[in-house]
């Protein structure tokens, strides 16, 4: 950011979609391009596709798969910023009989502490706060449950294919998008309903121990779109 202030730029835009606010630029695109697509223009440079979706450098060229311990099977639920809908215990408390060894809860710094998930008290359960890096906690566990935010796209570049479910209306095209590509495997809304219909999902992964499911052979985001959106600018400015 100092180095763009200094050089009193045009504009430079991440995941705008209406150009209309633009004469001339640059829009790096890695997100709402599932929404809508910017065709190009005069003046002004686009560059769009999960190629150019921004993650930290530790999710850069994940390759290698964890060894999984087939009779204990782990899971991760995060829901990203302040759980405000109470996703993270509509689905924990529903999945504390369903034969996972642990379930780990990511509980950010801004949940309210009235949350219900801190009601939840159980041996199989273990509460994951205030981390600073998903990274850790995607890579130590088998199955990832999320909403379709930034946790996606982080678990989508460990190689493993997450549940995720529809939290916000604005998450539902990169979710269509993923699902259509075989990159997640799409919940819909977190109803009841549809959280059973996981929790069946994930028991009979169990029983008939079924792992392919578990991971994901794309190769959409490869944790490279930082250092490509850098190089971008930098060529762009310079």
């Amino acid at each position: 950011l100092k180095i763009l202030n200094k050089a009193k730029l045009k504009k430079i835009s991440f995941d705008e979609t209406n150009s209309k606010y633009f004469q001339n630029g640059l829009i790096i695109n890695g997100i709402f391009f599932a929404k809508k697509k910017i065709r190009k223009i005069k003046k002004i440079k686009v560059y769009q596709g999960p190629k150019y979706i921004i993650l930290n450098k530790e999710y850069k060229d994940q390759n290698k798969k964890k060894k999984i311990n087939q009779k204990k099977l782990s899971a991760l639920v995060c829901s990203g910023g302040g759980d405000y809908k109470n996703f993270l215990y509509k689905i924990s408390s529903n999945l504390i009989n369903s034969k996972l060894d642990k379930i780990y809860i990511v509980i950010g710094s801004a949940v309210k502490k009235n949350n219900k998930i801190f009601k939840i008290k159980s041996n199989v359960i273990k509460k994951l706060h205030n981390l600073n890096s998903l990274r850790s906690a995607i890579n130590k566990s088998d199955i990832i449950i999320c909403t379709g935010g930034t946790i996606m796209f982080e678990t989508i570049a460990m190689r493993k294919k997450p549940y995720v479910f529809l939290n916000y209306s604005n998450q539902k095209y990169a979710i269509n998008y993923f699902e259509k590509r075989g990159a997640i495997i799409n919940c819909k809304k977190p109803t009841i309903k549809n959280i059973l219909k996981m929790k069946k999902n994930i028991y009979n992964i169990i029983l008939e121990n079924n792992l392919k499911n578990i991971f994901n052979k794309t190769n959409f985001v490869d944790g490279n779109g930082l250092e490509r959106s850098v190089k971008i600018i930098m060529n762009y400015i310079n």
